[in-house]
């Protein structure tokens, strides 16, 4: 088994995984982490514009923890509700699943299901302050602030 470091920019890398037992090497690689499951959304209004909280002085999506007995879908709208206060909200379709690393005492590995969820009343928004949560906005598609790399792809799904 062989890792490459590629294209190191921007505080992030590429990583290219060579294996002559890729299925067996995988798992012995995604042992090696502590692997959390989220779920969240990309927030739309009925003006087409998407919710991003602020986060660590960072744009992001409301996105959290998937709790026992929940399916992704449940966490989606529970962790939404939780970080913006939005109470009207539904599920409209499924994006993507992407991945991200990120140390705190382990390497996190955090595969996160994403889905495009409506917001029927986009009023009485409030951020989840204790969460670190210290803005909420409104953007319309040309506006999306810049945000993480893993994002990227999600955003990318906004249809006209």
């Amino acid at each position: 088994m062989k890792f490459s470091v590629l294209n190191k920019n921007d505080n992030r890398s590429n990583i290219v995984f060579i294996s002559k037992k890729v299925k067996t090497d995988w798992i012995k690689i995604m042992e090696s982490f502590h692997f959390i499951e989220a779920a969240g959304g990309l927030v739309k209004d009925g003006k087409n514009n998407f919710l991003f909280i602020l986060k660590n002085n960072k744009w992001d999506l409301p996105k959290g923890k998937v709790d026992s007995g929940e399916n992704h879908e449940q966490a989606a709208i529970r962790e939404i509700k939780e970080e913006t206060n939005l109470n009207e909200i539904s599920v409209e379709k499924y994006l993507m699943s992407t991945y991200h690393l990120y140390i705190e005492k382990n390497i996190i590995l955090k595969k996160t299901h994403w889905f495009l969820v409506k917001s029927i009343n986009s009023n009485n928004i409030s951020p989840q302050y204790e969460e670190g949560i210290t803005d909420l906005k409104w953007f319309g598609k040309k506006d999306i602030p810049e945000t993480y790399f893993s994002l990227k792809e999600v955003i990318a799904m906004i249809e006209d």
